[in-house]
């Protein structure tokens, strides 16, 4: 049955976070040196894994490989994790850019960094187009204070990477138990064949450097400004299964500390017009103080879902309204929400239309 939305529809939006007794102010990057002809990775692949159950989007791992038989080296992103100061060897695990420990450790820095209030947000979208597999990143980011020469930062990871060359055999110093449990391995052999190997947070690509993409932020960078970023041009290998990639964003100081950072999915593009037209979706006023409208232009009578996404890329509202037809106008209330930049998302039947709002307080 149709339903006819010229009448005042409230959106309500609805925080989904989880409190804790820790408090996460913003997500932190864990950038792990592992590789599979390291007999004691296995411990980094055990606790990468076992954290991003625990703490969800707000962990950002990335495992770095190395070695001349690993099939999953990125040589940029290798020579940084090595080359990063006082590196010591395999396994090692980068939190934040700040802290060098074993993978064992991760937990304590991460809490850290993740407690200490952000000084830029950010957001982004990241989407392929089906039949050339090219990449396009958009990222938006608005600091608190002045920054001279910041950049952004760009890499993909994809998450149930296997293989069946012998490149894919996991070294493994926990065989037979001697060392004491390790998350299941110690009852696996050495080494572990690539049959029964799975390996996430794989880094497939670095965009620009280990230390971002230099001139991404036009320098100075003032507060309270906004700094935007497209990234094109890379095609997906067909070795990659693109269901499971994801894209990680980040802006960085000049002294090559993250400043933020957000785990962002691949979406399927069909076209830039599509994506952020201004025909069929408008919303106003913009920024929003408390309340906004979205007007759609529904002339099909297709299927209208609403979702709203933060900064931080976490789901904040969602709304199926169903079969609509005509203009309709959604008043957006944002009372409850903190000041920042949102992501709209208008489903359309099978089209989706993508708009950046600012909620100011």
């Amino acid at each position: 049955m149709k339903k006819n939305l010229l009448s005042a529809l409230i959106l309500t939006f609805i925080s989904i976070y989880q409190t804790s007794a820790q408090q996460i102010l913003h997500p932190v990057i864990v950038e792990e040196a592992t590789g599979t002809w390291c007999g004691f990775c296995v411990r980094g692949a055990v606790f990468m894994d076992n954290l991003s159950d625990k703490y969800g989007d707000d962990f950002v791992g990335i495992a770095v490989h190395n070695g001349m038989n690993d099939p999953m080296v990125v040589a940029n992103y290798d020579a940084g994790t090595t080359n990063f100061p006082n590196f010591g060897g395999f396994p090692s695990a980068i939190v934040g850019r700040k802290h060098l420990v074993d993978p064992m450790d991760i937990e304590t820095p991460f809490l850290q960094e993740a407690a200490i209030p952000a000084t830029a947000d950010i957001s982004g979208m990241a989407t392929y187009d089906k039949v050339s597999r090219e990449l396009t990143v958009n990222i938006s980011s608005t600091t608190t204070k002045n920054y001279v020469a910041p950049k952004f930062f760009i890499a993909m990871v994809e998450d149930g990477v296997t293989g069946t060359s012998s490149g894919y055999n996991q070294s493994n110093y926990y065989a037979g138990g001697s060392l004491g449990p390790m998350g299941g391995f110690e009852n696996l052999p050495n080494p572990v064949p690539a049959a029964q190997m799975t390996y996430n947070h794989v880094a497939r690509a670095l965009f620009g450097g280990f230390n971002g993409l230099s001139g991404s932020i036009k320098s100075p960078w003032l507060a309270n400004k906004t700094a935007t970023y497209e990234y094109s041009g890379y095609i997906i290998p067909e070795e990659f299964n693109i269901a499971n990639c994801h894209v990680v964003i980040g802006v960085m100081s000049n002294e090559n500390k993250f400043l933020n950072v957000a785990k962002i999915p691949l979406q399927e593009s069909t076209s830039s017009q599509q994506l952020y037209s201004d025909k069929k979706v408008m919303i106003s006023p913009n920024p929003i103080s408390s309340t906004s409208y979205i007007q759609v232009d529904n002339p099909n009578s297709e299927d209208l879902t609403i979702y709203i996404f933060n900064s931080l890329g976490r789901l904040v509202a969602n709304q199926d309204y169903g079969q609509t037809t005509g203009l309709s106008s959604l008043p957006l209330v944002t009372n409850n929400l903190p000041s920042g930049n949102y992501f709209v998302h208008v489903i359309l039947g099978n089209e989706r239309i993508v708009k950046q709002v600012a909620v100011v307080k």
